[in-house]
């Protein structure tokens, strides 16, 4: 009876540990060690009129999903979806870089142009919604 309890208890640990993973930890740690890649990638600078060549929707998926959702529209963290804060730009690209309110920060983990790329795809294509 003692080793079942042990077992139940050491998965529930497991699964608590996964659940606060997918809130950040785990996403970050995917890619940062993909940042060099992408930082070789925009190293050319902002050269395309202002467009960047990181995929916003891609890094929303791979970050931010887990937490607010598929369309923004909330999880475990806030819903993006009509609210006036994520239809900013600059309050978006300072939340993604400093995070806050239990949101990771992802300043050393994404690149400038992956930053902007996020920030405007929640400011566009979530916000908006």
């Amino acid at each position: 009876m003692l080793k079942n309890k042990k077992l139940l208890l050491s998965l529930m640990l497991l699964f608590l540990i996964a659940v606060v993973a997918a809130c950040g930890g785990s996403d970050n740690n995917d890619n940062a060690g993909n940042s060099g890649e992408n930082n070789t990638e925009n190293n050319g600078g902002n050269d395309n009129g202002g467009e960047t060549t990181a995929d916003g929707q891609e890094i929303f998926s791979k970050n931010c999903m887990s937490c607010h959702g598929d369309e923004g529209e909330g999880a475990s963290g806030p819903p993006l979806q009509g609210d006036d804060f994520a239809a900013d730009l600059d309050n978006v690209i300072n939340q993604v870089k400093e995070g806050a309110s239990g949101m990771p920060a992802f300043e050393d983990t994404l690149s400038e142009d992956e930053i902007e790329a996020v920030a405007k795809y929640v400011t566009e294509d979530i916000a908006n919604k």
